[in-house]
């Protein structure tokens, strides 16, 4: 077959990777891959035991000792030891050695080109997909292009607003390499954080679309850098939209077709109450390329929904009812909870 994938960052260069040894054809989209996504970074320790394949790759994973939680009552915070258990990679690095591993046989190609249009063919058994200079015929397309998906958006419409998270920051050096920082606040369903890479640290600070105006949040992240890392020096500053759902009825439709997926933040795989979303890139490129092997790729609904579906719903049902109630501070504990602290919280 003839499988299309639309971006070629985490989750479409796993997807490749997975299936360069197929003997299937397979095409990535992708006008700037690698990429550097800026957010976030980190993982858990199990990924790397749950896709051993990601150690055998030549990239830079620190592994920080500490982690530092700080809540809104208590600013000096928590220091706990991560005995190794978070690891933390520059994306680009990540995205770099996945894609280099993907292209090794031959049978994956990288396109560097950005895909403006997709349609089904007139014998409406292949789809076309055009670029600036070509069209191409495929068999398969698999939408892993983040979450403003032009295949998602052709196949079940965007993701709302209401579903959406916003998160800014800097991409920051001269700050310590060995500590992770989580900053939660009484007012915010979000969070903000410090997770360092090996060369340079991710500082950011996310929420729901809307919660707070976009200066707040900027003022916010100025306040913590200049309180607890003023040494650190700002290489660039970024903004991103991730999926964030709150409503239960998203997770009841599907993310494939005979012919078609969406993974990775393209199908809204990102956890609504931490924003972790590469976990789910890594699980859905794999269990999208298990469902093709099969030949049965409409099988893969049933999967990811069967492995981490119904965890994320029920964070969006949470989500949603810290939302509705107005109980800002509920977060707060429950972040601390999910960390292993008890949180004090502001009076």
């Amino acid at each position: 077959m003839y499988i299309a994938i639309v971006g070629g960052s985490l989750a479409g260069g796993f997807l490749a990777l997975q299936l360069r040894d197929s003997g299937h054809q397979i095409s990535i989209f992708d006008p700037r891959a690698p990429w550097e996504k800026p957010c976030g970074g980190g993982v858990y320790g199990d990924i790397l035991r749950q896709f051993p394949i990601l150690s055998e790759l030549p990239c830079s994973w620190n592994r920080p000792s500490q982690l530092r939680l700080i809540s809104s009552a208590r600013k000096e915070g928590f220091l706990l030891g991560l005995d190794s258990t978070w690891l933390i990679v520059s994306r680009y690095d990540l995205n770099r050695a996945i894609l280099e591993a993907a292209l090794q046989t031959g049978m994956v190609s990288l396109i560097s080109e950005r895909v403006h249009e997709i349609s089904l063919a007139e014998d409406s058994g292949h789809w076309l997909l055009r670029t600036t200079s070509c069209c191409r015929k495929f068999d398969v397309v698999v939408g892993a292009d983040g979450v403003h998906s032009l295949v998602r958006k052709r196949l079940l419409g965007d993701i709302t607003r209401e579903d959406l998270a916003l998160a800014v920051g800097y991409m920051v050096s001269d700050v310590p390499s060995d500590e992770v920082v989580i900053h939660t606040y009484s007012d915010l369903l979000g969070y903000l954080w410090c997770f360092p890479r090996s060369d340079h640290a991710s500082v950011g600070i996310g929420c729901r679309v809307g919660a707070l105006p976009l200066s707040e949040l900027w003022h916010r992240l100025e306040d913590f850098l200049n309180g607890y890392f003023p040494q650190a020096r700002k290489e660039h500053r970024w903004t991103a939209l991730l999926p964030a759902v709150y409503s239960a009825d998203f997770w009841k439709g599907c993310c494939a077709g005979e012919t078609w997926a969406l993974i990775g933040d393209a199908a809204g795989h990102v956890n609504p109450m931490t924003g972790m979303g590469m976990p789910y890139a890594l699980a859905s490129a794999q269990l999208v390329a298990q469902a093709i092997l099969r030949g049965d790729l409409e099988s893969y609904d049933q999967a990811w929904h069967k492995e981490y579906g119904n965890s994320l719903e029920r964070s969006s049902a949470v989500m949603n009812e810290f939302f509705r109630s107005g109980n800002t501070t509920g977060f707060e504990r429950l972040m601390g909870h999910v960390l292993g602290v008890n949180m004090p919280l502001a009076e």
